[in-house]
């Protein structure tokens, strides 16, 4: 966690460069990944509603910055498009997270949502290569 946040708050201002951007993509993958992992006990009923809240919500939190921040800082022209599907997948797991915030006790969703997390953990994977 503590590595996320130093990602995170590394990424603010200037021109995004290949290695930040690889490191925000990293990120994505990161937070898709563990919102996973949470959206699999939720279809499992192997966590607590409470737990799932508090969790999603960090990693929502987290998400959220780092759409705000890939949209908004600056990068090579070489990234541009690649920049902005990163924006769209970082907006993907804000709003998958969210989903299982709002929703902790809904196995059918938990599972839903954990397949997408995963996708889009795979898709920032292969953004970043």
């Amino acid at each position: 966690m503590a590595a996320l946040a130093l990602a995170l708050a590394g990424c603010g201002g200037g021109t995004l460069g290949p290695h930040a951007f690889k490191k925000d993509l990293e990120t994505v993958r990161s937070l898709a990944s563990e919102g996973a992992l949470v959206a699999d006990q939720v279809a499992h009923g192997d966590a607590t509603q409470t737990f799932v809240r508090v969790h999603t919500a960090y990693l929502e939190r987290q998400a959220s910055t780092l759409e705000r921040t890939l949209s908004t800082t600056r990068v090579a022209s070489t990234l541009a498009a690649k920049r902005r599907r990163a924006v769209r997948l970082s907006a993907d797991v804000h709003r998958e997270l969210g989903l299982l915030h709002r929703h902790p006790g809904d196995p059918k969703l938990g599972e839903r949502v954990g397949a997408a997390l995963e996708r889009a953990a795979k898709q920032a994977e292969r953004l970043g290569t």
